[in-house]
């Protein structure tokens, strides 16, 4: 393997805090370099709560990446892993954001494959500390996607917009105000 180091952005939706099942996962590295998949009409959907089935749901089926088994959404996700030899870490704001995505790995059978080289980055401590920057993306994304906070792509971007906003980082997307 490289030795390149990527670094994305992960935001996962899910059926509640107290006992997270996956819904759909969102992995961004640039504006033209992502990945998203959802689940469909899945058995999980009924352990989702209210918050979920009225924000989260709603939004379901915008993106054409639905999938029906979770293997299938695992061998996806490596097709889309495989483009990035090397390290690449993977920056996440809440826990079960990683967990699930380790969960999707282990369930597809995919786990021992990637465990060393996806690096795992908290950066929660950015949550709340630039909130224009976050509604501007959120605004930029509803305009070009079709899609709004709480669905995974859309805060897979904003916390990457968010994280390079805090670094100083500048990317296309940002000065062209497009996704």
């Amino acid at each position: 393997m490289s030795q390149s180091n990527h670094v994305a952005f992960l935001d996962c939706e899910f059926t509640s805090l107290e006992d997270p099942h996956l819904l759909s996962l969102s992995i961004v590295v640039d504006e033209h370099d992502f990945f998203y998949g959802e689940f469909g009409e899945h058995a999980v959907w009924s352990k989702a709560n209210h918050f979920v089935v009225n924000n989260v749901q709603v939004q379901m089926g915008r993106t054409p990446r639905v999938f029906s088994r979770t293997q299938d959404l695992g061998d996806a996700l490596c097709a889309w892993l495989e483009k990035h030899p090397g390290s690449m870490d993977i920056c996440y704001d809440y826990h079960a954001d990683m967990d699930l995505l380790e969960q999707l790995l282990r369930a597809s059978n995919h786990w021992n494959t990637y465990k060393a080289c996806l690096i795992p980055t908290h950066v929660g401590y950015l949550i709340g500390s630039n909130t224009t920057v976050v509604q501007e993306t959120f605004a930029i994304i509803k305009k070009s996607l079709g899609i709004e906070q709480h669905h995974a792509l859309a805060d897979a971007f904003a916390l990457r917009s968010l994280y390079n906003s805090t670094h100083g980082i500048m990317d296309n997307d940002e000065k062209t105000n497009t996704f």
